[in-house]
């Protein structure tokens, strides 16, 4: 297991078996990591031995290593004659190349294979890194969550099954259609599953067509939990009324999320995410719990074979043998000397059981310390998880309660955009121009009150969506009406048209839509912005030039 200055950053654990009773699972999964480090050597240009006879060396306990000593893998085997079992992990170890002057990274790769069964075995794979401690400089970033080859291609090999309780492993999402409900809520309760589901719920965004869209895009979540979770989705309004209808403690829909978690008849332990939920934490952040929580934490409570538990199930063993073997040693000297047994005899062989006894508890308490130090390793991770999410609770409340503390409108027009640019910053954006547009502004306050708050609460939402006729649905919404753009003569001309782009931060912005009073000659401009998703206010004041101004004047 990872030390406690190492970075956990992928684990999984499911069972094996091979196509038929030929098949050697071991040495096929010796293969795969020869495969995968090979290919690894040869991206970074380093020589590592291909030969089978090294490769099968490290099948009974051996090493490899780079020419350079960068990769270096080490192994454990152990075979139980008696009950036919056999055991082997497997550590690689790689020193890649730091950035300049950036300290070097460890990456450490265990692999645990548990056959105690003629016909399966337990594989585990748990990845690491770590930075070198007490470097005085700066580290490399933080890697990308991803899958290691070795499990992509072991799970993909058509000569063994990979499966986790009752459950065949798989990296693609399962479509769900109306109908399959009774059947997801049957493997739900199943007590043999061991693996948790992900169900991503459709949201309707047209009811006259039965439109839909998912918040959170199956595929690519599947594949960030390939091995650790299935992944369940359906586009049918039809399923999640079957959800409803039949079990609504189980139901999910509207957009949302729900982790269905094994070994529990409880509906209230499976997480719910619901749409508003997903939209206020982001597609991006939602898809980096879920790997978080299912590829990457480690609980106390989890036990991964590694190398230094076929060490010590080997020791075990052997201790257990020479205990055996001294036993029926002094039985027999007992046989052959009944008559001069003595009290040293005796006494001889307590110490040495003692002896055994003592180193069996020395191992045990070892153990124990390092479940106790990995324990508070996890808790110390909750605990700074909780205290981020305190103090961004805690912002969030702040700038909430500024936002609602008004107790009169503001007086002028520069007082509503300061308001609005300030309190509204996570949804409004008023550009240079918009901030020198104002001093020719001739709406009352309340008027621009009235549009900038519809602005920010109502067509900023439309356009984050992008679905439907957004302008038709803000006039529905706030009564207010705003219209596309100019007119088929002002578009097409060129020099006309460059005063609606506006430039922010080398994002250009279309801000053609606008609010108009023709009365007052006055006319509101804005745009969205893709980067930032923010309402873009280009311009508020006196309308801008057309076709038909530009021939008046």
């Amino acid at each position: 297991m990872p030390g406690l200055n190492s970075t956990m950053f992928y684990k999984v654990k499911f069972s094996i078996s091979g196509k038929d009773a030929e098949t050697d699972i071991l040495w096929k999964i010796i293969m795969h990591i020869k495969s995968w480090q090979s290919k690894k050597c040869a991206k970074r240009h380093l020589i590592i031995t291909k030969t089978l006879q090294d490769w099968s060396q490290l099948k009974w306990g051996g090493q490899i290593s780079s020419i350079d000593n960068s990769v270096y893998i080490k192994s454990e085997y152990f075979n139980c004659r008696e009950n036919e079992s056999q055991y082997w992990a497997c550590q690689v170890i790689e020193n890649l190349q730091p950035q300049p002057g950036c300290a070097n990274r460890e990456w450490v790769t265990e692999i645990g294979y548990e056959q105690e069964s003629r016909d399966v075995a337990v594989f585990s794979c748990v990845v690491s890194y770590s930075d070198r401690a007490g470097f005085i400089g700066p580290y490399m970033d933080t890697p990308e969550p991803s899958i290691p080859n070795l499990i992509r291609n072991i799970i993909a090999d058509k000569e063994i099954r990979a499966f986790c309780g009752s459950d065949t492993l798989t990296g693609n999402a399962k479509q769900l259609k109306a109908g399959d409900w009774p059947e997801l809520y049957a493997k739900i309760n199943d007590p043999n599953r061991q693996l948790p589901y992900v169900f991503i719920s459709p949201q309707i965004v047209n009811r006259e067509t039965g439109e839909s869209i998912h918040l959170i895009q199956a595929a690519p979540l599947a594949d960030k939990l390939f091995g650790n979770a299935l992944i369940f989705y359906t586009s049918a309004p039809e399923f999640s009324q079957e959800m409803q209808y039949m079990n609504d403690t189980y139901a999910c829909y509207g957009g949302a999320l729900r982790v269905y978690q094994p070994n529990t008849f409880d509906s209230t332990k499976h997480r719910y995410l619901s749409a508003r939920d997903i939209e206020t934490y982001g597609e991006e952040r939602v898809v980096s719990f879920l790997v978080r929580a299912f590829a990457q934490n480690v609980h106390f409570y989890d036990s991964f074979f590694c190398l230094d538990e076929c060490r010590k199930k080997k020791a075990e063993y052997n201790r257990n043998k020479r205990l055996e073997a001294l036993r029926a040693t002094h039985q027999e000297q007992l046989n052959q000397m009944e008559t001069e047994k003595t009290a040293t005899f005796d006494l001889a062989i307590q110490e040495e059981e003692k002896y055994l006894r003592a180193e069996a508890e020395l191992e045990q308490l070892q153990q124990s310390i390092d479940e106790e130090r990995q324990k508070n390793f996890s808790l110390r991770s909750q605990v700074e998880q909780m205290q981020a999410a305190a103090e961004e609770n805690s912002s969030l409340r702040l700038a909430l309660d500024a936002r609602l503390d008004v107790s009169l409108l503001p007086g002028t027009v520069e007082a509503v955009v300061t308001y609005f640019a300030q309190m509204f910053a996570d949804k409004l954006v008023f550009t240079n121009d918009a901030l020198r547009s104002i001093k020719d502004c001739t709406l009352a306050p309340e008027e621009l009150w009235k549009d900038f708050f519809a602005l920010a609460n109502t067509m900023r939402d439309l356009y984050k969506t992008g679905s439907g006729d957004i302008f038709s649905v803000f006039h529905e919404r706030t009564g207010i009406e705003a219209k596309r753009g100019e007119g088929a003569a002002t578009r097409s001309d060129k020099k006309l048209m460059k005063q609606f782009e506006t430039d922010l931060n080398g994002e250009i912005v279309d801000i053609e839509a606008h609010i108009t009073y023709p009365k007052q000659k006055q006319s509101i401009h804005f745009g969205y912005s893709e980067k930032l998703k923010k309402l873009v206010i280009g311009h508020c004041g006196e309308h801008l030039d057309n076709y038909s101004t530009r021939k008046i004047k």
